[in-house]
């Protein structure tokens, strides 16, 4: 990772990585150079970076609670979540 290691995602809670998600953005004259030609190749790899810890956090929250009591669809007459009313 260019800007900072893999032990700084895990460490960081998120608002810190969202601050540093956006400093970067911020920070960045993205008109100064080509995305394609690489000139932004390190700031792209930290904000994906951060994106793909948040996520990863988010789905393992979700993972982590109980999903057991919870209506995942009524099927009714017209197809799922459909009103019965004509």
């Amino acid at each position: 990772m260019g800007l900072f290691g893999k032990s700084w995602l895990k460490s960081s809670d998120g608002d810190e990585l969202r601050s540093r998600k956006s400093k970067i953005e911020s920070e960045t004259d993205w008109s100064s150079g080509s995305i394609l030609d690489g000139d932004f190749d390190s700031e792209i790899e930290a904000i994906d970076a951060i994106d793909e810890e948040l996520n990863q956090r988010a789905w393992d929250k979700y993972n982590s609670e109980d999903h057991s009591n919870e209506s995942y669809g009524v099927h009714r007459e017209h197809g799922w979540y459909l009103p019965n009313d004509d």
